[in-house]
């Protein structure tokens, strides 16, 4: 099969390291860019994507473009087109997961997005498999793999967030502008996904409780660090009761928990459900080649002609509850004191961090 790129980021040019490297059956055709990349793709650019849709012989589109607007249309025009789309968008995907995949199956295509969540971990797949004849009903994930490089690194090596953040910068890990990893938001998108796939129902990020690692300081780590913990930042999505809870937060580890060891860009991603218990995901969360390899996944088994098929409701679950549960940690640089949920006043005027054990 053919296949045409959007984008020549860091993920796409790992896209098409990939697959110019492999021996498959796939060959890329297209690389949609700026003429300013010219002179390093060359015949194989393509700057007007009406060209791509209009050309029969391309049957895959990998989009990775980043942003939204534009590279929602592409996705839309590219499915309208009876084309299989791959793409690594976790905005687009937890924003028009109910749209695009119905599209896709209107349309008798694919529409695979493993790259969306945990990087080069298969989850995705694991979770379609798994909802499809177990009830999931929790979720919890270390998912952002800026903010574990920032807290790992602060951990370790004693760093401050914006020196830990810079280095990240440097080594690949984080975007020029870190907001939505920082502020937890990027998790919240991937939390989105995750549940809307384990849950049979639509998640959206605004139904989710989200706070970021701004505020941390070193001597908060070291504070954390002498009563036996790490602080990590993780998404959990699970049923309280008759209730759902989906949170986005910072979280105290012991080194019994599986996240305690889970340092720098890796991801860990877990999942409880009926018949299997307990389900653990660990890999690489972030980088060009970890990406674009759940981007090789995906189109591979496009190519064997097997699509991902979510079993997913158009309803909304009308039984969402954050109010927080367990215990609290009030972490400030002279104390930790730990509190009730009940009795913590959850405000942006300190730092807090639930514990997980």
């Amino acid at each position: 099969m053919n296949i045409a790129v959007l984008g020549f980021g860091t993920v796409g040019k790992g896209v098409v390291e990939i697959v110019d490297g492999s021996e498959s059956d796939c060959s890329i055709k297209t690389i949609f860019a700026r003429e300013k990349y010219r002179n390093e793709i060359g015949d194989r650019l393509e700057t007007n994507f009406d060209n791509i849709l209009q050309d029969e012989s391309i049957a895959i589109i990998v989009e990775v473009l980043g942003g939204e607007t534009f590279a929602y249309d592409c996705i839309k025009r590219a499915l309208n087109a009876h084309k299989h789309v791959v793409t690594a968008n976790k905005n687009i995907i937890s924003k028009h997961f109910i749209e695009l995949t119905s599209l896709a199956k209107e349309n008798h295509v694919a529409l695979h997005y493993e790259a969306s969540v945990g990087g080069g971990i298969p989850v995705i797949q694991t979770l379609i498999k798994s909802s499809a004849t177990d009830q999931v009903y929790a979720i919890s994930g270390v998912v952002n793999g800026t903010a574990n490089y920032i807290l790992t690194q602060m951990t370790q090596q004693g760093k401050t967030l914006e020196d830990a953040l810079t280095e990240a910068r440097e080594s690949g890990f984080a975007e020029a502008d870190a907001t939505a990893d920082l502020e937890g938001f990027d998790a919240a998108r991937k939390l989105s996904i995750l549940g809307t796939i384990a849950f049979k129902q639509p998640i959206s990020y605004d139904d989710i409780q989200t706070r970021g690692i701004n505020g941390v300081t070193p001597a908060i780590i070291e504070k954390v660090t002498s009563k036996g913990y790490h602080l990590k930042h993780a998404a959990v999505a699970k049923y309280v009761g008759n209730q759902m809870n989906l949170r986005c937060e910072p979280v105290l580890v012991k080194a019994s928990h599986p996240f305690f060891h889970v340092e720098n860009e890796t991801n860990s991603i877990s999942f409880q459900s009926t018949y299997n218990d307990t389900v653990t995901l660990i890999g690489l969360g972030a980088g060009s080649l970890p990406t674009a390899s759940a981007i090789i996944s995906d189109i591979y088994l496009i190519t064997r002609g097997q699509y991902y098929d979510a079993i997913v409701e158009p309803t909304v679950i009308d039984k969402i509850s954050n109010i927080p549960t367990g215990e609290y940690f009030i972490v400030t640089e002279e104390e930790m004191v730990i509190k009730p949920a009940s009795q913590v006043e959850l405000d942006q005027s300190q730092f807090y961090a639930s514990v997980v054990e």
